[in-house]
């Protein structure tokens, strides 16, 4: 049994660590795994004790700043920014030094650095170090997922960024997992010095989420309402397309009569937010619900989907089948290339927010 320690901070959409907790408990059936949890709380569905966490004070992001979070009532995306954020990181690597020193890991996993994540570069390299101090047989890896492109928080130009990239896998890492379906998506498409890496690399298949086993309807002897099932992501985007759904729901109405709809929220989403959502919805059969780990259970039952083409949700939808509109972020670099790669094979249909056209991905 090997001891891994699973490092991902989530700073602002919360992809990072639902894929981060669906790979850190497969490796816990037959391994020990710790995992870093330094962000916001993101609800998961259950828990796994056999994963062991390694709590560090949390950070995120204000805008374009690394601030200190502190979460106010649990789960709440409400929080109190600001305070000592210097005094915040020293804290963090002293944690984190003192928790490889007693593992001493046979393996660390770290997830999305070195393509991004770079404020944290100094955190990371301690981890790395530390590791390597306690068994110097450990082996570093690198855990990305399908699409990764260049973010507006990493340093330096396209081609200067990318040669960091590559230095920093050849230097200080042992292997670069690539969690995609490579018939659908290579690292080449969105990371073009791909074939510079001299580790390892692998494409794994997609990180999913096993969907609940779903008991139709018909088969129990019930009647059961067509749902539309739309999640909004989070921030400025999320709202706005939260508003054109419930929006696009009432124009839908007349010609579909006996469709609902349920409407998550996202984590960033305050209370008073939802509960104004409610609001515009009334006179509809809708349910507006913040970011809730029964997601994927309610997609389960869903007539058909409309999303964001974010990582997991994707992942969600191939893992269910749901007939899907995705309209992808224009803020997120990993959506449109995604979502266009499904739109191709038929899995999925396309759309931008407020009927724009949607802009072809970079290349």
């Amino acid at each position: 049994m090997s001891r891994i320690v699973v490092y991902a901070q989530h700073l602002s959409g919360v992809g990072h660590r639902v894929r981060t907790d669906l790979l850190a408990r497969g490796l816990a059936r037959t391994h020990a795994v710790w995992t870093v949890d330094g962000g916001m709380p993101v609800p998961r569905p259950g828990t796994d004790d056999r994963v062991r966490p390694i709590v560090l004070p949390r950070l995120g992001r204000d805008g374009d700043r690394l601030v200190a979070v502190e979460p106010s009532g649990g789960t709440s995306a409400a929080s109190v920014r600001g305070g000592d954020l210097a005094g915040v990181l020293a804290a963090r690597t002293g944690t984190l030094a003192a928790a490889v020193a007693a593992i001493r890991p046979d393996v660390v996993i770290v997830e999305h650095f070195p393509f991004s994540k770079w404020e944290l570069a100094e955190e990371i390299f301690g981890l790395i170090d530390g590791a390597r101090a306690a068994n110097a047989q450990v082996r570093v890896v690198s855990s990305i997922r399908d699409v990764v492109w260049k973010t507006r928080f990493d340093p330096g130009d396209e081609d200067a960024h990318a040669a960091r990239v590559v230095a920093t896998l050849n230097d200080r890492f042992d292997a670069l997992l690539v969690h995609s379906d490579p018939r659908l998506l290579r690292l080449v498409e969105s990371f073009p010095r791909a074939s510079e890496i001299r580790v390892p690399l692998v494409h794994t298949g997609f990180v999913v989420e096993t969907p609940p086993v779903v008991a139709t309807a018909a088969a129990n002897g019930e009647a059961s309402a067509p749902t539309l099932v739309a999640s909004s992501g989070g921030g400025v985007e999320g709202l706005l397309l939260a508003h054109a759904v419930i929006e696009g729901f009432r124009l839908l109405r007349p010609h579909a009569p006996s469709l609902r709809l349920q409407l998550f929220g996202g984590l960033s989403f305050a209370p008073a937010q939802i509960e104004a959502l409610t609001h515009e919805a009334a006179g509809l059969p809708a349910r507006i619900a913040p970011f809730s780990a029964d997601f994927l259970t309610t997609l389960a039952h869903a007539t058909v989907s409309v999303s964001r083409a974010g990582y997991n949700t994707c992942m969600n939808l191939l893992a269910t089948n749901v007939p899907a509109v995705l309209v992808p972020s224009a803020a997120r670099s990993d959506q449109r290339l995604r979502a266009a790669r499904l739109a191709e094979r038929r899995i999925a249909t396309v759309r931008m927010l407020l009927g724009r056209p949607a802009a072809p991905p970079p290349t």
